[in-house]
């Protein structure tokens, strides 16, 4: 497909959305939880991290079974899963209830993001031929370091702050989802 096919454009939309917030998620993790800590020591920040790229290994091999070597999910339903997934995270995180249940909310959004990686390369090489690839590649990380920097100079340390992004994040992934199905679905994919 070319670069300027509706199915590409779309997929790009998804990408910059996910991946945006996906990179936002890395810089505020740490205040939310902070915001809603419950002790007064610090927080152990390397085992959250470690639960978090654990999380992200699981779903990233879970993708191999369900998708690559047994077929059980057609990949375009895992996309529109992933994304739908990813927004409720993102809008549960907007206003956590308690340093556990943030923690386990992130803990199933890098889940997600785990098994984004290897799926966004399988639909990549099915959608994007090889003489507009890397057009493609440099589309989306304008449009997602733009998104991002951006992002990054509205936020400051309030509280307020980070449930307005996460709640904008939770959004627009909910919406990007809505476009890839209507995108998709016409490729069967």
């Amino acid at each position: 497909m070319t670069l300027f096919q509706p199915a590409v454009l779309v997929l790009c939309l998804g990408c910059t959305l996910f991946e945006g917030s996906m990179y936002l998620f890395v810089f505020l993790w740490a205040p939310v939880l902070q915001s809603v800590q419950s002790t007064p020591t610090e927080l152990p920040y390397g085992h959250i991290f470690s639960s978090f790229m654990t999380a992200a290994l699981a779903a990233s091999l879970a993708f191999n079974i369900f998708v690559t070597d047994r077929r059980l999910v057609r990949p375009s339903v895992l996309l529109i899963s992933l994304l739908a997934g990813s927004a409720r995270c993102f809008i549960a995180s907007a206003n956590p209830h308690s340093e556990q249940s943030a923690f386990w909310v992130f803990c199933l959004f890098e889940g997600a993001v785990g098994a984004y990686w290897p799926y966004m390369g399988y639909l990549e090489v099915r959608l994007i031929d090889d003489k507009t690839r890397t057009q493609v590649y440099a589309m989306l990380r304008i449009s997602l370091n733009v998104s991002v920097v951006v992002s990054l100079l509205l936020v400051t340390r309030r509280t307020g702050t980070f449930k307005m992004v996460f709640s904008v994040c939770g959004t627009l992934l909910l919406a990007s989802s809505g476009a890839i199905w209507l995108a998709l679905s016409a490729t069967n994919i």
